[in-house]
């Protein structure tokens, strides 16, 4: 019989972070230069965000339905974009959207596969991590001014903490997830 696989992270499992990152990253650039139109709640997350500049952060809260914060991030990608460009932009809040969603589907990979190396092996965290960000519905709504990576991000990141919680019997853990 096999001995199983020790859980702890090794320099491997780094190395295997990077070719995750390198496999995935021609990806997210090719989806974000390659998107046209944005999706119909990326416009309503763009307005929310803008309304965050005229309006007190507490009126625009309690006066939306969604959760401000994918809303608050887009506000913070756009600051630098529209410093450079000079302008507010539909063009440039796009591009804000999609940014925000672009590094939230790439850190999505790290809890993604650590969640998989905690439950399974390498090869099958490894692959699963490839595998999820290349589906195409997965891919095309990584990549698009929508909610879900950021979602997927947090969502998988307390899970592993979840898991690193019930192992280690730890309450520090199980207070962050």
């Amino acid at each position: 019989m096999t001995e199983p696989e020790p859980r702890s992270i090794t320099r491997t499992d780094w190395l295997l972070v990077g070719v995750l990152l390198a496999l995935v990253l021609p990806l997210r650039l090719w989806l974000l230069h390659n998107t046209e139109v944005t999706a119909r709640d990326s416009i309503g997350y763009i307005r929310y965000a803008l309304r965050f500049e005229k309006e007190p952060w507490q009126q625009v809260c309690e006066t939306n339905h969604q959760h401000p914060g994918y809303p608050a991030l887009i506000w913070l990608m756009s600051q630098p974009i529209r410093a450079l460009d000079g302008a507010t932009t539909p063009e440039n809040m796009q591009f804000s959207a999609q940014l925000v969603s672009f590094v939230a589907s790439l850190l999505l990979i790290l809890p993604m596969y650590f969640l998989g190396r905690q439950l399974f092996d390498r090869k099958i965290s490894f692959g699963g991590a490839l595998l999820y960000q290349y589906l195409p519905i997965s891919a095309q709504h990584l990549s698009d001014g929508i909610s879900e990576p950021a979602y997927l991000l947090l969502l998988t990141a307390a899970l592993l903490q979840a898991v690193h919680a019930v192992r280690e019997r730890s309450v520090w853990r199980c207070a962050l997830c």
